[in-house]
This record gives structure tokens, C-alpha cells and sequence, in this order.
């Protein structure tokens, strides 16, 4: 929130020109480095700083991604980043999976996204878990299968098959951003209100 108050143009600025906007809290899982690809008990603690998944909707049928703001702590700002630092897969491919379940749902509408950060870049705060899960709302709420009430007090009251639904496109999502790389444990806490 205190990045808001300082940056209040760019939050300003983001809300005033996208339709939707949706945001989740970055994760920290403890004990990362020894306990990668071994089944050990992780902890995972959602931080206070946030991600934000701007779009608008429009009429060409495409997902298109358009820009990427991370906050530098050095600096002090919000700098732009090249998309493709972040989607290890070629961004066709995920953008071709988001614009495939928009069609199979009869949905003619496109989707700009924009993205921002409130995470340094180069950090372990699960940023691609976040986005896909947030990338996930933002689809389903699109093609009617959700609705966004549900998530605006982190109040996720969804019946066990949509929550189910739900959890498997993001993990199949962050399993094409991050190259296979992802189990889910990450997409699970993200999803999970805050007072669990």
C-alpha cells in the first residue's frame, strides 16, 4: 500500500485506463534452495508487496501482452521490462493457450495485459505462480465462470470443482511459462484467502 501512496500516478494511471484489474500477493517459500525437487515440507509466507494484472478488453480475438513494470529498489521506481525476461516459453505459446480457452468458451473478445510488479526482479517471491494464477482469474472471469465478488475480499468461496477448476488451468498455465517447472504448491497459496 505504500508504493500506492508514493507512485499514486501509476496506480492512477493503470486503473483509470484497463477494464479489469486483479492483484495477489507475492510468496515467499522458505528454505527454497535446499528443498528444490525434493519432497520436504516447505513453508510458504505471502508478503505484503503485491502483483497486478491489468486488461482491457477489445475486439480482435487475441491475448496480447504489452508491458511489463517492475519496482527497482535501487532506484526508487518503476522500470519497464522486456516481456520475454519473464515468459521462459516462447510467449506464443502461452498467449496461443489463453486465446484457445477464450474460443472453446465462445468468446470472441481479445484481452490486453499489462503487468506490474511491486517485487524487485530477480527474486525468489514466485511472480510467475502469481501471474498465472492471476492470469487464470482474469479468463475465467472473461468467459462468466467467475465472479469477481468472489475475489474482492480474498473471500475464495467457490464450490470444491470450481476451486479444482481453477487450481489445474493455472498450474497448466504456470507449467507453460516456467518450462514444466512448476508443482503447484505455490498457485495453491496464492489462491488461498489470507485468513487461512
Amino acid at each position: 500500500m505504500e508504493l500506492q501512496k508514493i507512485f499514486h500516478s501509476v496506480y492512477k494511471n493503470f486503473f483509470n485506463t484497463h477494464d479489469i484489474v486483479l492483484s495477489g500477493p507475492n510468496i515467499l517459500t522458505w528454505w527454497a534452495d535446499i528443498s528444490h525437487g525434493i519432497s520436504i515440507l516447505r513453508l510458504k509466507q505471502k508478503l505484503p508487496i503485491k502483483t497486478f494484472c491489468w486488461a482491457s478488453l477489445n475486439t480482435s480475438g487475441k491475448v496480447s501482452f504489452w508491458s511489463m513494470f517492475r519496482y527497482s529498489v535501487i532506484d526508487n521506481s518503476f522500470k519497464e521490462e522486456e516481456l520475454s525476461i519473464f515468459f521462459k516459453n516462447d510467449i506464443d505459446i502461452i498467449t496461443w493457450f489463453l486465446q484457445d480457452f477464450l474460443r472453446q468458451n465462445n468468446i470472441p473478445a481479445g484481452i490486453d495485459i499489462d503487468i506490474l510488479s511491486e517485487s524487485p526482479p530477480w527474486h525468489w517471491f514466485a511472480f510467475s505462480w502469481v501471474v498465472s494464477v492471476l492470469l487464470t482469474f482474469l479468463l475465467h472471469i472473461v468467459v462468466w465462470k467467475l465472479d469477481p465478488k468472489i475475489l474482492i475480499y480474498q473471500e475464495l468461496s467457490l464450490h470444491p470443482w470450481s476451486f479444482d477448476e481453477l487450481y489445474a488451468f493455472s498450474l497448466e498455465l504456470s507449467n507453460r511459462i516456467s518450462r514444466g517447472k512448476s508443482i503447484g504448491a505455490t498457485n495453491y497459496a496464492v489462491m488461498l484467502p489470507n485468513n487461512t
